[in-house]
């Protein structure tokens, strides 16, 4: 699977085009845990997405008191 067919599968699914790359990455994400994506094709995808800027999301963790 190339970028490209990210894009195409994404597009079929959704029913629209993703906003930004990290709307890809999360798609990515649900496709491999789903078992769509090879461990693989995964890397090399999520590789590319982050070499074009895409990004993880930044959870804050509150402390327990």
């Amino acid at each position: 699977m190339t970028l490209q067919d990210l894009k195409r599968e994404f597009i079929l699914h959704k029913q629209y085009e993703a906003e930004d790359l990290n709307e890809l990455m999360d798609f990515l994400r649900i496709c491999y845990v789903k078992g769509v994506v090879a461990i693989s094709t995964y890397r090399n995808l999520i590789k590319e997405l982050e070499l074009l800027g895409a990004t993880k999301p930044a959870y804050e963790i509150e402390a327990i008191s």
